[in-house]
């Protein structure tokens, strides 16, 4: 099951990432929570990639607490308007990909 925790702001605190990682505590919730933000751009801060370092890698059970900006949802819906499936598969699996093998085991 996939945990979704969403946000009307754009820059999630600890307090956050400790929400959805006590949801994921749960047994029949998973492994890996998307908190979803109110954020205008991709990026993800210096600080938000702590905090998902730091639950991701500081215990032995790992959970994933990944950060999904809502511009990113902006730009698959669109995507999904035009009717184009192969771009929004690829468009996912790019933001997946960098998130996951680039930016998490720093």
């Amino acid at each position: 099951m996939l945990v979704f925790e969403v946000k009307n702001y754009a820059k999630p605190e600890a307090q956050d990432f400790r929400q959805v990682r006590s949801y994921l505590n749960q047994a029949h919730y998973g492994d890996i929570g998307l908190l979803v933000t109110h954020a205008s751009t991709l990026e993800i801060s210096d600080a938000n990639w702590s905090q998902i370092r730091d639950i991701y890698f500081g215990e032995r059970e790992r959970k994933l607490v990944l950060v999904l900006p809502s511009a990113l949802l902006v730009e698959l819906l669109e995507t999904i308007d035009g009717r184009r499936q192969e771009q929004i598969d690829e468009a996912m699996q790019t933001w997946l990909e960098r998130c996951l093998l680039w930016d998490l085991p720093l």
